[in-house]
């Protein structure tokens, strides 16, 4: 396993289910008579193991409870078997309460560690400070600790912080009861499942909490599963081998995990920017394939007085342009209810090929009717902007067909007889389609419209 697996997948798509269901199963390998041993490997090696499930919903009051203390007392399992399911009503005083336990363990018995109690509980402290805003201060009360003003040094008790900042407390320090149980030998693992610690945090929290997390699994030698919806995760994640991704929707029949890297790398900059920016703004993804489409479709977007809102990501290739279509379905399947709903559009050169292209989950996928992009400079609009035809330059062939890439800038020259740009003026041309009424636009053989082709235009039109 790796040290930190983070699960994605809307609501409904199963990953509390799987929680659940790798807790019991860990549970049922225990050993009869010896409770923390499990048999892990096919070699039958037995390792010491710990499992810890963090439920979703958290819910109580930070406190200690007498009653709850003397539970775990005589069940030390009490925990998972209450987490089994997804709510988990008196989290908050079993947090508090194992914590109250804990310390008095570390104070009365000797620390197999051999780590003094109170450095122990001050590591403690240290790294739940890093969780809270910089406004709020993290002291030593006894052996417990409290939560005070960082200007005044005035107390504030837990149910005075917002849910977002006692849910952090609670689930960090959880996570540290668990990762400062007293080490049993090299063959120990611990680990935690955490539910969507997200709920209720805010962005810059939740880097916080994956920062949290990662000193965690290096100073404590804990292995960490994550289900969560934060595509911020996945930005904050570790690009390299202590971290993998599952995608999950409800239709998944096997889950792999994987790097950052292949899971998400040539998604990089939709998954941080551009996609966030679409679930906000609901303005679509443009999939183009090179620089030249890429100058034509943002000079068309300023020229359309707001009528063209996309944002534009250039693949370099029909390679490239594959594989962020596949991220981005993967990525869509696990985070959208809707994948009918398309949230980007794909561009491709016709390239002498009439074959359709079939959709895929929240992306439509279409062709140019002309060849290339740049056989747009040979329709009747462009011609018709330099009061040119096309028998009045030097061309002879198929105008709309035909491969012109590699004449593009003589025959721009031949049109325009000056120095202007064909991609500016283009683009200027096609951000016109979209300012006028469709049926005042022309659709004849060599017309603007008929090169992009009618399937393109209505999906990018609002």
């Amino acid at each position: 396993m790796r040290p930190l697996t983070l699960i994605l997948g809307k609501n409904g798509s199963g990953k509390s289910a799987l929680l659940s269901v790798l807790t019991t199963k860990l549970q049922d390998k225990k050993e009869v008579g010896n409770a923390d041993d499990v048999v892990l490997n096919e070699n039958n090696k037995t390792v010491s193991l710990t499992v810890s499930k963090i439920a979703a919903e958290r819910g109580g009051n930070f406190q200690i409870d007498g009653g709850i203390s003397l539970q775990f007392a005589q069940n030390p399992n009490l925990g998972n078997q209450q987490r089994a399911g997804n709510i988990a009503r008196t989290f908050r005083q079993e947090v508090a309460s194992r914590f109250d336990r804990l310390a008095a363990e570390l104070t009365l018995n000797d620390y197999e560690g051999g780590t003094p109690p109170h450095k122990t509980i001050a590591r403690i402290i240290e790294l739940l400070g890093t969780l809270l805003p910089q406004k709020f201060l993290i002291r030593k009360n006894t052996l417990n600790f409290e939560v005070v003003l960082k200007e005044t040094g005035k107390p504030v008790p837990p149910d005075n912080l917002s849910s977002g900042e006692i849910e952090m407390l609670t689930i960090g320090l959880d996570c540290l009861i668990s990762a400062n149980r007293a080490r049993t030998g090299n063959d120990e693992i611990k680990l935690l499942l955490i539910d969507e610690p997200d709920v209720h945090i805010h962005p810059d929290l939740q880097v916080r909490f994956l920062t949290f997390i990662y000193r965690l699994i290096e100073e404590d030698n804990v292995q960490v599963f994550i289900a969560t919806h934060s595509t911020t995760f996945v930005a904050t994640a570790r690009d390299d081998e202590s971290t993998r991704i599952i995608w999950m929707h409800e239709n998944s029949e096997t889950l792999h995990g994987e790097s950052k890297r292949a899971s998400v790398g040539e998604l990089a900059a939709l998954a941080g920017g551009n996609l966030l920016t679409q679930v906000f703004l609901q303005d679509k993804i443009l999939l183009v394939e090179g620089i030249d489409d890429e100058d034509v479709w943002k000079q068309a977007i300023r020229s359309s007085n707001g009528k063209l809102k996309v944002h534009i990501n250039r693949c370099d290739s029909k390679g490239n342009m594959d594989k962020i279509e596949n991220a981005m379905s993967k990525l869509c399947k696990a985070l959208l209810d809707d994948t009918g709903t398309h949230i980007a559009v794909s561009i491709r050169d016709k390239d002498g090929q009439d074959n359709a292209l079939e959709d895929k989950p929240s992306i439509r996928r279409l062709k140019l009717k002309c060849n290339t992009i740049e056989n747009c400079i040979l329709s009747d609009e462009y011609l018709s902007k330099y009061e040119k035809t096309i028998e009045a330059i030097a061309f002879n062939g198929n105008r709309k067909q035909d491969n012109i890439k590699n004449q593009v800038n003589d025959l721009q020259k031949s049109i325009a007889s000056n120095n202007d740009s064909w991609k500016i003026t283009l683009g200027r041309l096609i951000g016109e389609i979209f300012l006028i009424p469709q049926q005042e636009t022309p659709t004849t053989e060599h017309s603007l419209k008929n090169y992009l082709g009618q399937d393109i235009i209505d999906a990018l039109k609002i």
